[in-house]
Order: C-alpha cells, then structure tokens, then sequence
C-alpha cells in the first residue's frame, strides 16, 4: 500500500503494509513452483504470514487486482447476501462448478432483483479508468449475465492452477540445456527530481550450450502479448542460436520474483533520497546509486543509444512486416520452430 501512514510495527521496526494478490492456496502453488527444495505444509505457509502483509479481499472498492475474481467475488457477495448461497468465496464456490451445473436451479422463481456492484470502465475528466459500479437487475437478466461468466470464471481459475503447476513442473524436470526466465516491466520510479530509469536483472548463464529458453511473462498487449513478440518467437533461433517458448500468466495473477525485486530497489532508492545519502535526478544518478548501495542485486544500464540502435536491428530483422495473429488473447503459451518457413505454433494449457 503506497500511504506513508500504511504501515505495521513488526517487532519493533515499521514495516509497510501490503495486500496480497491473490488467495492463500494460489500463493501456496506458487511458492512451491518457485522453492522446490523447501518442503512445507500449507498450514506452516499460512502461519508464516507476516501481520504486515494483509489478506486479499477480492470483493473491495479500493483496488481490482485481478478483473475476473473481482466481478465473480462481487456477485457471489450479493448473493450470499440474500442468502441464495452460503459461501462468497470465488475459489471456493467454482470447486462445485461443473460442465453440467445448474445455475437457473440456485434462484428461486420469486427471487430479485439483485442489487450487486462491477467494477467497469467509466468516462471521467481524466479519461476511461476502473470503477466500481452499482447495478440492479431481475432474475432472468442476472441469470443471464452470471451464466456464462461463471463458467468463463472457473475455466480462469483452472488456467490459473495449471499454469503454476507447469512452471513447477518445469523447474522440477528442468531438461537439460534449458533455461526459465520471469521477467516483467518495472513501473518508473519517480520523486521530486527523478526521471524514468530502466534497471532489468542480468542472469549469467554458466552453460553455453543452451537450446531453448523458457519465458514466462504476465500478458498485456503493450509488453508482450503482440506481433512482435510473436515475430521473434518465430525467428529466435535464427538470431540467437536456441529455440524458445513464450508463456503467458492469466491476467492479474502474473506477480513474480521479479516484482519483489522491483518493488525493494526502488523502496531502498526512496530511503536513500530521505537519508540525504543521495540524489536521484537521472538514470545515470540511479544506477551509479545502486552499484554503490549494498543490494545484492546485479544492475545493467540500457541508454537511449542503446535502445535506438537495438530498435534498428529488432525493426529491420524481426519486426519488419510481422502480421497479427488471430485469437492471440485466449493462447497462453507459444513456441518457435527453426524450419524458416514455418509459422508460431501455440498451445492452450487446460
């Protein structure tokens, strides 16, 4: 949470505080995809929970984490509400979700109209944003629209689910000549006198053999989920000697290791600038600040040159005349292929 006064005193020292992104068990699955070696019971996880890091409550008015579990936790509210279910957890509920459930069966014939909220994008002085929006409808309008959003819901919940248990399975199994990298866009770090900066972590591959690398990433259009991202899955072996695959988490469930890393440099930079230990004005101040602060962090500077002359090279030998691909949004994972005529192959994971 980003207030000054959001904090927890944690033995003594003020902490910040912080709201998890996701419910307990989905950030069970995903330790255990990220810690092989440590073994520990989902009981022991809970209880390791520091008091300064706060429950995710899908159904707030304040901040919509993931869409999806957001609109689901907001209807289940309203309903459990009126007492027509007895749980108001989205997890929870869809576990009883099958291909064959009967949703006209939960509402009464004599029940209505339902009074629920939905985060929408509305029109504001400033442009389209997010906001939670009151509706009320009948029964045969609400049924309408919680059908099929229920169903879309539990097949998110189980793409979610899966994908952490793949990456698990992949770092379990981890082939030979392979590599795993999670990577993410850093928002810019900004005071009174900073500028954009890019800091991006650096990982020296030991084998030089390598054959095939395996991306994960979260899926906005602007980053990584577009043509030219699928260009160079195409052409990645052609231009770096090893194969890949791309995969996408399902949206608003992308958090990684690389967040934390994001999130504690920049924490560190805004304490060193209050400290007066120094002064952040430019990429160049931020990056001779980290090499000499004690963060064991690896950190590479990337100019405007440097990106102006990778542009050139990315537009002219990938990016030139790439199309778009159809269905692109409901595809989680992509792989390229060394044949030169071939086109991205993708593969759904259910």
């Amino acid at each position: 949470m980003p207030g000054k006064a959001d904090y927890k005193t944690v033995s003594g020292q003020q902490k910040q505080k912080h709201i998890l992104s996701d419910h307990m068990n989905n950030l069970f699955l995903k330790f255990r995809s990220e810690n092989l070696t440590i073994k520990l019971s989902y009981s022991r996880f809970c209880k390791y929970r520091s008091i300064n890091f706060s429950l995710v409550s899908y159904a707030t008015r304040n901040t919509c984490l993931c869409i999806k579990h957001q609109n689901m936790a907001l209807k289940l509210r309203c309903l459990h509400k009126i007492g027509i279910i007895n749980c108001d957890s989205p997890d929870a509920f869809v576990k009883d979700v099958t291909d064959h459930f009967d949703v006209d069966a939960l509402f009464p014939a004599d029940s209505g109209p339902f009074l629920y909220d939905e985060w929408s994008r509305v029109n504001t002085d400033a442009g389209q944003k997010m906001n939670v929006v009151s509706k009320s409808s009948d029964r045969a309008s609400f049924i309408k629209l919680f059908k099929p959003q229920l169903f879309e819901f539990k097949e998110h919940v189980n793409r979610v689910r899966n994908q952490y248990h793949a990456l698990q399975d992949l770092k379990a199994n981890h082939p030979r000549n392979h590599m795993i990298v999670q990577m993410d866009f850093a928002e810019n770090f900004n005071c009174k006198t900073a500028d954009e900066f890019i800091t991006k972590l650096m990982t020296h591959c030991i084998n030089l053999d390598l054959q095939c690398i395996h991306y994960w990433t979260d899926s906005p259009t602007s980053q990584y989920r577009n043509k030219h991202i699928f260009s160079s899955i195409k052409k990645h072996k052609d231009h770096f000697g090893f194969d890949c695959t791309w995969n996408y988490f399902e949206a608003g469930h992308g958090k990684g290791p690389y967040d934390g890393i994001g999130g504690t440099v920049k924490r560190c930079a805004d304490l060193a600038i209050k400290q007066r230990i120094c002064t952040i004005q430019s990429a160049d101040d931020f990056y001779t600040w980290a090499l000499s602060s004690n963060i064991s962090i690896s950190f590479k500077y990337i100019s405007k040159e440097d990106i102006s002359r990778y542009s050139i090279i990315l537009n002219e030998n990938i990016a030139k005349n790439c199309k778009p691909v159809k269905g692109t949004s409901s595809c989680t994972q992509f792989g390229g292929t060394a044949a030169p005529s071939a086109s991205e192959t993708h593969r759904v994971i259910v």
